[in-house]
């Protein structure tokens, strides 16, 4: 069982209490057998595969929450994505300060401002925008174009999990990209891009991945223990 049936699970179970509907008159509406309700909201059977796609699209309409018409990716191998995708933009640092930032300062300033208005705003969505554009130029400056795109199709998969999955499942944990803590870490990343600072886009790049990797462990400890 991944972790991914869990989140699923509790979130069909959490919108559909939300909604003050129970199994039996969910399965009424939507035609799904209650206990196939029960299997997929407990997620406590063992090698089973994503409820179908038929199921899933029913639930979607019936429960009026689009997302469960697709499945969660799956949060265990999100450490080691994160892990790839930062030592791939340490790479990119050497060429980025030998040739590239120069082109890029203006745009990386606009992004900085956009970050800083994001923060006064406190506008999360913003925020990660300007992140991921500012990491996207970073990598951006790797010759390794084959490298980059598959790099690029990874990150897909977790920033999908944080943008559309985590806010529905809402879980009871501190994480580091929605509190101050990674604000002076994204500053920090900013100006040494701004400057064309190797050694200081580097320490900033570490910091941003071991905060990134607690924010994952903190949710695989939330799934657990849910």
């Amino acid at each position: 069982m991944s972790r991914s049936h869990k989140i699923y699970g509790r979130i069909v179970r959490t919108q559909r209490e939300k909604k003050g509907i129970t199994q039996l008159r969910l399965e009424e509406m939507a035609n799904i057998s209650r206990r196939t309700i029960q299997y997929i909201e407990q997620a406590n059977r063992e090698n089973v595969s994503p409820p179908k796609y038929e199921t899933r699209n029913l639930l979607a309409k019936h429960l009026g929450l689009p997302i469960l018409g697709a499945f969660p990716p799956n949060i265990d191998d999100f450490s080691l994505l994160l892990t790839e995708r930062f030592e791939f933009e340490r790479e990119s640092v050497i060429y980025f300060t030998q040739e590239y930032y120069q082109n890029s300062v203006d745009e990386i300033g606009m992004i900085s401002r956009l970050y800083q208005l994001a923060i006064e705003r406190n506008d999360l969505h913003k925020k990660g925008l300007a992140d991921r554009y500012l990491h996207t130029i970073i990598a951006g400056a790797h010759p390794n174009l084959e490298k980059k795109a598959a790099i690029s199709a990874n990150q897909s998969s977790y920033i999908n999990f944080f943008e559309i999955w985590l806010p529905y499942l809402d879980p009871d944990v501190n994480f580091h990209n929605s509190r101050d803590i990674n604000i002076p870490i994204h500053q920090k990343l900013f100006s040494a891009c701004l400057s064309g600072n190797g050694n200081q886009m580097e320490e900033a790049l570490d910091a941003h991945l071991q905060a990134s990797l607690q924010d994952i462990q903190a949710i695989i400890n939330w799934i657990d223990k849910s």
